[in-house]
């Protein structure tokens, strides 16, 4: 959707700084192998660069939808 999935900003894609999260991180995986199902849909979700630090190695046994719901609640509890 053009916009970070957890904190709904737009504010990064005019700087062309568009964060590609992945959910189970990639020091995780075997990369040459396991190449396709770590940088499958259902492991990414989009971020800016705030939530990304914010919220990076946290519910890593989710799925993208769960991810952005847990990562919107945190956010909500820290302000």
């Amino acid at each position: 959707g053009n916009c970070c999935s957890v904190c709904g900003s737009e504010e990064f894609i005019n700087k062309n700084t568009v964060d590609v999260h992945h959910i189970i991180p990639k020091r995780k995986w075997d990369v040459e192998n396991e190449h396709e199902e770590m940088n499958s849909l259902s492991n990414l979700t989009c971020l800016c660069p705030k939530c990304h630090s914010k919220l990076e190695g946290e519910w890593q046994d989710s799925t993208p939808e769960e991810f952005v719901k847990k990562g919107k609640a945190f956010l909500t509890t820290k302000i």
